[in-house]
């Protein structure tokens, strides 16, 4: 035990909590501590030469819900947040920059905790959450019995599943690929199959902005491969084209001039 510090009564938080967290998240190797708490708020500490630092207080509510269940996203720098009105949301701690594209000032250590995903993926409440720990699949079990899998980086909704479970789920697992779900109660346990395919293909990741790990704002951004299975795929084809389209120009406002001289020339003034 390095040091303690008292998480509902920091001299520097906006919003006071009580009660027990819902969850503590350790982000960006650890060097972030991110606690949930029911009421929405959402603390942020940094280690920082074996100390403790309080940050920012974040409130993950929208409206008049509440946070229900807090998992981080298995093997990536995601913390997922469901809410009692069936909402997946996304928190990363991102740098934030003069170039960020997000109006938000950040804190003293120049990082930022914000929200990159708000998916509607029903209208029970969430009550448990888990993830590949492969790919950036998530599965949510509401109230009603209903599991979802979203693709995170990109709030894909995947598909959804009727369980035979209602109220009482106690725990979720899912394979590596993403596509096999257990869920068990006290006395129960059910066994799910999708057809999850290629999530990370799609016209979003294909045409739109996606804010992936690491970055401090929504990018287009091709990346067909890496290193280590903690990266993301990243699939946009906005790059590819603007580069093609820029090569084509500059190319053409260099050959055309010559290519018609040349023509001219020789039209009429060759023999």
């Amino acid at each position: 035990l390095t040091e303690s510090v008292s998480l509902a009564r920091c001299p520097c938080q906006r919003r006071s909590v009580s009660g027990t967290p819902l969850a503590l998240a350790g982000l960006n190797g650890g060097k972030q501590i991110v606690v949930a708490w029911p009421n929405g708020t959402l603390d942020r500490y940094s280690m920082h030469d074996q100390e403790l630092n309080f940050r920012e207080s974040q409130s993950a509510l929208l409206g008049e819900e509440s946070l229900s269940c807090v998992s981080p996203l298995l093997g990536r720098e995601t913390l997922l947040a469901g809410t009692t009105d069936g909402y997946l949301q996304g928190w990363m701690v991102a740098r934030q920059s003069q170039e960020s594209s997000t109006p938000v000032q950040p804190a003293a250590d120049g990082y930022r905790l914000v929200m990159t995903q708000n998916i509607a993926v029903g209208t029970e409440p969430i009550l448990a959450i888990t993830s590949s720990l492969q790919t950036h699949v998530a599965v949510t079990a509401d109230a009603s019995g209903v599991a979802a899998l979203t693709y995170v980086p990109t709030g894909h909704l995947l598909g959804t599943q009727q369980m035979p479970l209602q109220n009482a789920w106690e725990h979720l697992a899912v394979n590596r690929d993403g596509n096999l779900l257990l869920a068990t109660t006290r006395d129960h346990a059910a066994l799910a199959e999708f057809d999850v395919g290629y999530p990370e293909a799609s016209w979003m990741s294909y045409f739109g902005k996606v804010w992936y790990e690491g970055y401090a704002g929504p990018k287009y951004i091709w990346q067909s491969s890496a290193a280590t299975e903690r990266s993301e795929i990243k699939l946009s084809l906005v790059p590819l084209l603007f580069g093609t389209l820029k090569a084509t120009f500059y190319a053409m406002l260099i050959s055309v001039p010559l290519a018609l001289l040349g023509a001219i020339y020789t039209s009429e003034f060759l023999a």
